[in-house]
């Protein structure tokens, strides 16, 4: 400033010899100082500037430089709460050109608590961006971080899609345009590589592959576990493939579970050959108990042969147990059959030690039509609204080379012998029948020669029982089409049951709900062709035989009788 302006002086003020001492005072302060406008001289001291500094050039400061509120660089600073200014940016250094602004300093939040902030942007197109301008680098610099003014936060990209968003490579192929909290991509492995979270210590860990959750850390064997809350579950909501061995306090799977060898259940299992374990349970399921297994699965047998395997045991005192847990039934549940080590089946007993299958109990078949004989008369007696007791039914045949039927006295009650003379009359009126089945592929296509039931029933109902069951009383092909099956003179009735093949081997009793002219109604959810077999009946004749045999023997008894009768009388007569 002009020498004068010491003085407050105005043009055209005379000086004073006094005003020339002062001067002469400020010239040596200003020759100590080493202020040149011209030159580029040295302040020394402290330099206290009481308004607006501005400076065309650079300015170079080799001590510290005090600023009391902001130190503003670049382009006039915006006042208020306009631009990239805000009121409350009252200490710190304040970046400006054109409209925007970066602003380094402190924001009062109150008593003793003054935050440290970073403000920028005036738009939502104004980034806050982390760039390192390494020597020999990049021209524009390396950016390793970006703020979004939406707060999202990208490391490794310029465009983060989510709060924090990091790509350790270059993104290739179609992301999302928004993510939830985190996302992050790279190059990783399928099980290793990944994003990991690791103890402090690094010997455990968690890893995220592209397609694996693995266990990371320097430890060589360490567990992965999936833990729920309290009563929650771990649940699986698609297919589950699992190569190694699960194992789970609780599993619930709502979809699919695969695994490639072997599901195991239970304690620790066993390997080789020991306890129930075997080298050959290489696929299926595998249940463990103390020393006890169960295995079901497949068993190798060689090319395309793989058989299925129920395998259990450890001991021979180890039962494979088939039980009913019916609610409501027995709390220890209802044992229907039991496959005891040595290979006895039992059904109904939990000792099947009579037979190689063991059966005891019964079903009572068919009790308004049982027929049974009650007193030996020469009348007959016959009774019915009995049941009979099977049990054991076939349909087809049983073969054996011996049949023992129980026959003690003591579990029967005598009535006496039998009538031998009115057996024999009895046998007279039974017809021996030459025929040949109508289900030929079932019952095959060679002719037979025995007893009709119905015939039987007219001369010893005793022999006669009956029961339900089916019969090929229609044997037709047809079609059918939203349930309704087209077949020509069926001479069916609604509530009838009627046995229809379909698919080759499917087979299914129907009930017949509706019909119309050469139509019937079923619950078959098919379309096309069809194989009507017949109707089922509740009065198909089944013959007891063994009574037909005891029948001969009585009567063959009274022809021996008559025999030595005539013998008699002929050697009567040849000695006369």
């Amino acid at each position: 400033m002009p020498l004068a302006d010491t003085l407050n002086r105005k043009p055209g003020d005379i000086l004073k010899s006094d005003d020339w001492n002062i001067i002469i005072k400020e010239i040596d302060r200003l020759e100590t100082a080493k202020i040149n406008r011209d030159g580029a001289d040295t302040l020394k001291g402290r330099l206290t500037i009481a308004e607006s500094l501005k400076v065309n050039s650079n300015v170079t400061i080799s001590g510290n430089l005090s600023v009391t509120n902001v130190l503003e660089i670049g382009d006039p600073p915006s006042a208020g709460n306009t631009g990239g200014n805000r009121d409350w940016m009252q200490k710190g250094i304040k970046i400006n050109w054109d409209s925007d602004s970066l602003f380094i300093g402190l924001k009062d939040e109150g008593s003793d608590r003054k935050d440290a902030v970073i403000a920028w942007g005036d738009n939502p197109q104004d980034d806050l961006r982390f760039v390192n301008v390494l020597a020999g680098g990049e021209v524009q610099g390396k950016e390793l971080m970006r703020i979004k003014p939406s707060g999202n936060v990208g490391i490794g990209t310029n465009n983060p899609i989510a709060s924090l968003d990091i790509a350790s490579a270059s993104r290739t192929g179609t992301h999302p345009t928004a993510v939830k909290g985190l996302y992050i991509t790279g190059d990783f492995n399928a099980d290793n590589d990944g994003v990991e979270f690791r103890h402090s210590n690094a010997t455990q860990g968690i890893g995220f592959g592209f397609n694996t959750i693995y266990a990371a850390g320097s430890n060589a064997n360490q567990d992965l576990g999936l833990k729920p809350k309290g009563t929650g579950e771990v649940t699986v909501s698609g297919n589950l493939s699992v190569s190694g061995i699960v194992k789970a306090q609780a599993l619930t799977v709502s979809s699919n579970l695969s695994v490639t060898n072997i599901l195991e259940i239970g304690d620790t299992p066993f390997t080789g050959n020991t306890g129930g374990n075997r080298d050959w349970m290489q696929k299926g399921i595998k249940i463990n108990w103390d020393t006890d297994s169960l295995f079901i699965g497949l068993k190798d047998e060689g090319s395309d042969r793989k058989d299925a395997v129920i395998a259990w045991g450890d001991n021979p005192q180890d039962d494979l147990r088939f039980i009913n847990v019916l609610a409501g039934g027995d709390v220890q549940g209802k044992e229907l059959m039991r496959i005891k080590p040595s290979g006895n089946v039992g059904i109904g007993t939990v000792t099947p030690d009579k037979g190689k299958l063991h059966i005891e109990g019964f079903v009572s078949y068919q009790s308004e039509n049982y027929r049974y004989f009650v007193n030996r008369q020469d009348n007959g007696g016959v009774a019915t609204g009995a049941t009979g007791p099977y049990s054991l039914y076939a349909s087809s045949r049983i073969g054996c080379p011996e049949v023992n039927v129980f026959s003690d006295l003591r579990i029967k009650e005598i009535k006496g012998t039998s009538d031998s003379q009115a057996d024999l009359q009895t046998l007279l009126q039974i017809q021996v029948t030459d025929y040949y089945y109508k289900d030929k592929i079932a019952k095959g296509n060679r002719p037979k020669k025995k007893v009709i039931g119905q015939q039987i029933a007219t001369v010893y109902p005793q022999a006669v029982s009956t029961h339900v069951d089916t019969v090929p009383d229609i044997l037709e092909f047809a079609i059918i089409a939203e349930n309704w099956v087209t077949l020509n003179n069926h001479n069916l009735k609604t509530g009838d049951k009627v046995k229809i093949f379909w698919n080759d081997n499917d087979s299914q009793l129907f009930t017949v709900e509706d019909i119309k002219t050469d139509q019937f109604k079923i619950s078959l959810n098919h379309t096309g062709d069809i194989f009507v077999y017949g109707r089922e009946v509740d009065d198909f004749h089944v013959v007891d035989y063994d009574a037909l045999s005891m029948l001969h023997i009585s009567a063959t008894q009274e022809l021996y009788k008559i025999i030595k009768k005539l013998e008699g009388k002929i050697n009567e007569k040849i000695n006369a």
